[in-house]
């Protein structure tokens, strides 16, 4: 297998990175250099001939001091060389290895194209078309060394002073179709879950493409136990990958790059306008019918990797969820700090929001980039400096557009000058620099994390192929779109829609559809009967284990169950014990009562025997005249004759000795309880009365006096 260009100089600035080697990063980036040096040789360097190639060759827009920093560089490598020990000129004395090294390299990698391959024409038969392995190695490295492409410019000759002479050097191709840069990211994201060893390599090419896009902006890394007092200003999306609302890789980039950043003394936050903005993200995402949902979130609601239940509650409340991770919200309008607008006035700001062309229809999104620029701006204070860590304030964002307007305009303004570090970055390149400040060389997360998180943004599914499947089904099949709006909301059914495509809308038609829906079905199908398994073997374990928690459970309650029977019995027969002994309290006091009464009754029905028979005897030899002598009495005993005879003609309760004989027995045995403390024990209504005798119902009972 042969080896391209590109591919060596990948290969050679590997070697170069190697903790081994005492080079630094500029060292490692001077395989990049070989074509024009190639071009050059034997003739007189010059930095602008250096600045302008580059430029031609890979769109990177070095500084003049970076271009001395590899003047000094290739000197030291013997690639520049004076014609004289007195010259002030230098002279390009290009060399290669290509050969050995171009072995060497296409040995290391054989494993990974042979992966590449096979796993290119598993993934879509349909579609597959044969690749030399030599196109698969360039394909590769082109992906993995250009993750942020998008950032780079127009590559021309810088000026017409070296345009004759570059002519010929032709610009580095970089570009990938849209299926390629799919096909390469899902292959990175396959490798990474099944082959450590592969995907070391993988990452390793990675790292290399994050130094080739910051190479523009280099500054020699400082040391890496200082500190910096930057404050990092995270754009809203990337606010929502660090809450983990744009999938799991994405939130892992984030989050590793702010860990490092606060290692070295950086404070994260977001602004309230970002929160806003966020809020309007999500609520855009949720209030979208879900079959025409797209985007970040979308896919992470669809793979399981986050709930629709929280990306609510951050919807909702974007600030809490943000302090919740430590980061600070701060509360700044356009309107405060009236000091500071001096930094960026009204007016930049309405130029600036005037000048965005990347969000037309949504005047929000625009608002809120040009306030965030103007803010930041003025955070600044006018302060700038070359090392991103050397600022005071600095935006964050993944919008290239963003990031490349923001220079231009502080340029344009003269609120920064070329070589200075501009108000918004991009997060590849703070991605790198945080790298380098805390352990370039060492073994990193940073380059994994970003690789793998570029990686989850190209294998989102596009709105475009979504919409491009709808379209054909209503042509062909209108019937079967319904079935398709329910496929979308499964994850590998939109996995294989992305895959059949490669990302590709055009790669969708008439004759393909039918294709794309059985295959989308049998992948739902599949997903249903794996999961179907899953649960199936998941609940006979779970029975099991519930049989056996069950046993040991009963076993337990059956010994409980007995110790507090015997707990019930015994209790049971103290009370018994003591409600015998109360009753036969009780019952010892109403019989000693009833004694009591029973003389009285004697006594009373003695003396009422006696005085009836001296009136029936008074009746009968005239003694005492009562009529005359006592009317009184007479009127009395009239009256009280009078009254028993009526009662007893209408049945009405009558009032007589038995009735005081009653009482008198009441109050002698509420008195005979009260001296032995038993009158809390006695319910009233427990006793029934006859002439002052008490007959009590037994406890239990209720009877009607």
């Amino acid at each position: 297998m042969t080896v391209t260009r590109q591919a060596l100089r990948v290969y050679a600035t590997l070697e170069g990175l190697k903790p081994k080697n005492e080079a630094d990063v500029l060292d490692a980036l001077i395989p990049f250099l070989s074509p024009l040096l190639d071009l050059l040789d034997g003739k007189v360097f010059e930095t602008g001939l250096l600045i302008a190639g580059l430029h031609k060759l890979y769109g990177w827009k070095i500084s003049t001091e970076v271009a001395l920093v590899f003047q000094e560089r290739l000197e030291a490598h013997g690639l520049l060389v004076k014609p004289d020990p007195k010259a002030r000129i230098w002279l390009v004395q290009a060399r290669s290895a290509e050969a050995d090294e171009g072995a060497s390299f296409a040995q290391d990698m054989r494993q990974v194209v042979e992966a590449f391959q096979q796993f290119a024409q598993s993934l879509n038969d349909l579609l597959h078309r044969d690749r030399s392995d030599e196109d698969a190695l360039d394909l590769l490295v082109k992906f993995l060394v250009t993750l942020d492409v998008s950032s780079q410019g127009k590559r021309d000759a810088n000026g017409d002073k070296y345009s004759e002479l570059l002519k010929t050097l032709a610009p580095e191709d970089t570009h990938l179709h849209a299926d390629e840069r799919y096909l390469a990211a899902r292959f990175v994201d396959q490798v990474s879950k099944t082959d450590e060893e592969l995907f070391g390599k993988l990452t390793k090419l990675a790292a290399v493409g994050m130094l080739t896009e910051v190479v523009q902006d280099f500054v020699e890394p400082s040391q890496n136990g200082e500190q910096s007092k930057l404050t990092i200003v995270l754009d809203a999306p990337l606010a929502l990958a660090a809450l983990g609302v744009s999938g799991t890789e994405a939130q892992r980039d984030v989050s590793l790059n702010i860990d490092a950043a606060r290692q070295i003394g950086c404070s994260v936050v977001v602004l309230e306008e970002s929160c806003d903005e966020m809020s309007r993200i999500l609520k855009t995402t949720l209030a979208t019918p879900r079959q025409n949902r797209h985007g970040p979130t979308h896919s992470a609601i669809v793979k399981g990797q986050v709930r629709e239940q929280f990306v609510e509650i951050v919807q909702r409340d974007p600030e809490r969820a943000l302090r919740a991770i430590g980061v600070t919200v701060r509360q700044l309008t356009l309107a405060g700090t009236p000091s500071q607008h001096v930094h960026f006035t009204e007016a930049l700001f309405q130029d600036f929001q005037a000048a965005i062309n990347w969000r037309q229809g949504f005047p929000d999104a625009i608002r809120h980039d040009a306030t965030v620029m103007t803010l930041v701006c003025r955070l600044r204070e006018g302060h700038r400096a070359v090392d991103i860590f050397d600022n005071r304030f600095v935006f964050i964002t993944n919008n290239g557009a963003f990031v490349r307007l923001a220079r231009q305009f502080s340029l344009e303004c003269g609120i920064v000058q070329e070589r200075h570090c501009p108000p918004v970055i991009q997060h590849a390149s703070f991605a790198v620099a945080a790298w380098l400040r805390t352990g370039f060389g060492a073994q990193s997360d940073i380059p994994t994390a970003h690789l793998l998180a570029h990686c989850e943004r190209v294998l989102n599914v596009r709105k475009e192929v979504v919409q491009r499947a709808r379209e054909l089904l209503r042509t062909i099949t209108p019937e079967q779109e319904a079935q398709y709006d329910l496929l979308l909301q499964d994850a590998r059914s939109v996995t294989k829609l992305m895959d059949f495509t490669l990302g590709d809308e055009e790669r969708l038609t008439e004759a393909t559809i039918p294709t794309l829906l059985a295959e989308m079905k049998r992948a739902t199908v599949s997903e249903l009967k794996e999961e179907h398994e899953k649960a199936v073997a998941a609940q006979r374990r779970k029975h099991a284990e519930e049989r056996k928690q069950a046993a040991a459970i009963q076993a337990q309650l059956a010994g409980e169950v007995r110790n507090l029977q015997s707990r019930l019995d015994a209790n049971e027969a103290q009370q018994q014990a003591k409600l015998s002994r109360l009753q036969s309290s009780i019952n010892a006091v109403v019989a000693e009562a009833n004694r009591r009464m029973t003389s009285v009754r004697y006594f009373t029905t003695l003396i009422a025997s006696v005085i009836a028979l001296l009136l029936l005897l008074n009746a009968v030899f005239g003694w005492v005249n009562w009529q005359a002598d006592q009317p009184v009495l007479y009127a009395a005993g009239t009256g009280l004759g009078l009254y028993g005879a009526l009662q007893q003609f209408i049945s009405w309760p009558s009032f007589g000795f038995g009735s005081v004989l009653n009482w008198v027995g009441k109050v002698r045995l509420r008195r005979a309880l009260e001296r032995r403390g038993l009158i809390a024990d006695v319910d009233e209504s427990e006793f029934s009365w006859s002439y002052g005798q008490a007959d009590r119902a037994p406890i239990g009972t209720s009877q009607t006096t």
